[in-house]
């Protein structure tokens, strides 16, 4: 079927253009909002701009309760924001764990499971009671969004968590790597 494409390959870089879907009838045929909700997943554009509005409001509710906050993710050490509690007044002292979080954010429709990566569930066991996970539902159009606060989510959904293995990679049999060398010699 796809003898003869190859006239179509040019070597450099490759860039992702589209994913594909496919689902049968019976599988969402007579669910089209769940159908719709399931696209919008799968869309990156949609999950970074909920992504970013979840941050905005984060950001927003810590500078609201008076702490300082700085957006972190882009350097991937397993949480987006990092707030500051108030010093002391008369000492500067902060508290290193009452006076700060480390704050891991996610933006998903209300009742959508959350996702955290291997890091970020690895982060939160590390850092503890200074480590939380503040989940806004329906940050692209919720009139009133106020986060979920959970500290320490290591421990306290440690027994609600389902570990998701998933890799993507190519087999190639034994077989045809022998062929392959062979034909090169």
């Amino acid at each position: 079927m796809l003898i003869g494409l190859s006239r179509h390959a040019r070597h450099g870089p490759v860039r992702h253009v589209a994913s594909a879907l496919v689902v049968s009838p019976s599988d969402y045929g007579s669910r089209p909002q769940e159908l719709a909700e399931l696209l919008d997943d799968l869309d990156p554009e949609i999950t970074r701009q909920s992504e970013l509005a979840a941050e905005n409001i984060v950001v927003a509710y810590e500078t609201a309760r008076g702490w300082e906050t700085e957006r972190v993710g882009h350097l991937k050490i397993g949480f987006d924001v990092r707030s500051l509690g108030p010093a002391d007044p008369q000492t500067g002292y902060r508290d290193p764990v009452t006076g700060l979080r480390r704050i891991e954010v996610k933006g998903r429709k209300r009742g959508q499971t959350i996702r955290l990566t291997t890091d970020e569930w690895y982060k939160a066991v590390q850092l503890g009671d200074s480590y939380w996970l503040y989940v806004v539902w329906d940050p692209l159009n919720n009139p009133s969004p106020e986060p979920l606060r959970i500290q320490n989510p290591a421990k306290h959904l440690d027994h609600a968590k389902e570990e998701v293995v998933a890799a993507r990679y190519f087999d190639i049999a034994a077989a045809a790597v022998e062929d392959a060398a062979k034909a090169q010699r």
